[in-house]
This record gives C-alpha cells, sequence and structure tokens, in this order.
C-alpha cells in the first residue's frame, strides 16, 4: 500500500474512487501444478469478492448503487508474475516485477530505475482508471 499511495501523492482523489483494498495469500489458493513449485499459490478472486474487506466497501460506501457488486467486470488485479493470476488472467493487469537489487542496487551498474517502474505502472492505472468505463475485461482486451 505505500508504493501505490506514493505513486498517486498528486492525485489521492483518483485512487479514492478506484482502489478498494489490497489482498495477499489469504485470497489465493495452493497450486504447485500450476506454478511448477512445492508451495506454489494462485489467486483467487471468488475469495477477493467474499473477503471481508468488499463487504465492508459495499456496507459503508454510499455512493456505490444499492444492487453494487464486486465482480469480474470491475476488478482488476495487478501482479508481477503471470502464473500467479493463472485463473483469474481476464481481470489482471502484469506489471514489472520488482527485485530487492532495485530498491536497494548491490552494483550501480545494474541498478534499474525504480522511480521509473512505478510511473510507468502509475500512467497505465491512470489510464485505466480515467478510460475503464463499466467492463475492466473487455477494457483490458483491447
Amino acid at each position: 500500500m505505500p508504493i501505490i499511495t506514493e505513486m498517486f501523492k498528486k492525485d489521492e482523489k483518483l485512487l479514492e474512487e478506484n482502489m478498494a483494498a489490497l489482498f495477499d495469500q489469504d485470497c489465493t489458493d495452493e497450486n504447485a501444478e500450476v506454478t511448477g513449485e512445492e508451495y506454489g499459490r494462485i489467486r483467487n478472486l471468488n475469495k477477493v469478492w467474499d473477503h471481508e474487506s468488499c463487504q465492508e466497501i459495499i456496507e459503508f460506501d454510499k455512493s456505490l448503487p444499492d444492487d453494487f457488486i464486486f465482480g469480474p467486470k470491475n476488478t482488476l488485479m495487478l501482479e508481477s508474475d503471470e502464473v500467479n493470476v493463472f485463473n483469474c488472467h481476464q481481470n489482471s493487469l502484469i506489471i514489472d516485477k520488482m527485485e530487492r537489487e532495485d530498491v536497494w542496487p548491490q552494483d550501480l551498474k545494474t541498478f534499474r530505475n525504480q522511480p521509473e517502474i512505478l510511473t510507468n505502472i502509475q500512467e497505465t492505472l491512470i489510464k485505466i482508471f480515467e478510460t475503464c468505463e463499466d467492463d475492466i475485461q473487455e477494457f483490458l482486451k483491447d
């Protein structure tokens, strides 16, 4: 969350209007077959939509229509590893993976520009927030 907050510090309203919550391992399923790792996990959007954070947003956000639900048309997953969104790729934006060395470079010759990576992600998200009208899956197809 601190990274995303920093990316949108110039336009906090845009972030507030479009970002609901962050989800981690509690919204995944074990799936070593897909990941190829003994303890590999992949995202599960049904667990996201059923998560208490989503239910709280629906309950407390009075600007949402009475019949609003989180679902395939209004959910965007950000992921740096494509295999993690194997079952929900239609709702996923694969972003550039940030390695430890990008934040704390051991060798300045191999340093990647962290602000540039974040700016590219930010620009992509702003474009989505400003232009996607009602179906994120259709938007991502283009």
